[in-house]
């Protein structure tokens, strides 16, 4: 568990790719636009590897960005249904 990068990193990175923007992903989170891009950085440093490359007005996943969202996509998705269903049954009666 010490190899994992920050989960709020993680977070951001995913949403970022599937929103295929750094501005709708700081709506989406409820951040601004700069506070994404420090995460994505972030994440760039812990890995040592852009994920992103950037223009003035686009950043497009890398190949190894796009790797790494297929990857991490899905487990945060597990993580997401386990507590989805911890959080049912904790709400239930008895």
């Amino acid at each position: 568990m010490r190899d994992l990068p920050p989960l709020k990193a993680l977070r951001v990175f995913e949403s970022c790719v599937r929103l295929r923007s750094f501005t709708k992903a700081a709506s989406e989170m409820n951040v601004g636009q700069p506070a994404v891009s420090h995460q994505i950085q972030t994440l760039e440093k812990d890995i040592g590897l852009r994920l992103f490359d950037r223009n003035a007005t686009v950043a497009t996943p890398t190949p190894e960005g796009m790797a790494y969202y297929n990857r991490i996509s899905v487990a945060l998705e597990d993580i997401s249904r386990a507590t989805g269903a911890l959080r049912q049954k904790a709400r239930e009666p008895g």
